[in-house]
């Protein structure tokens, strides 16, 4: 699944949107324009994952970074993501 994915999945969970046809409405898009982000035809504007994370709950710089690896291509996006999950300091 990707990242783009599962960022629209947390923010219809986190905010208890039912379909992606609701997620459209809340974001002022079209859902054939979800449906070409879930399928990784399209991918969301800048301005458009920022409000992805706000409404997941998430930071925006790893929302938009995970968005820009998706819309690399699959090697580039699972390099650059193990890399980010490697750097990331543990928590504690």
């Amino acid at each position: 699944m990707s990242f783009t994915t599962e960022l629209m999945d947390a923010v219809k969970a986190a905010q208890a949107i039912g379909s992606d046809y609701r997620l459209a409405q809340v974001l002022g898009v079209t859902r054939a324009t979800v449906s070409n982000w879930r399928t990784g035809r399209k991918f969301p504007t800048q301005t458009t994952v920022y409000e992805l994370a706000r409404l997941a709950g998430m930071d925006a710089g790893e929302a938009l970074l995970g968005v820009m690896m998706d819309s690399r291509g699959p090697d580039l996006g699972a390099n650059l993501r193990a890399a980010w999950v490697e750097a990331e300091p543990a928590s504690g």
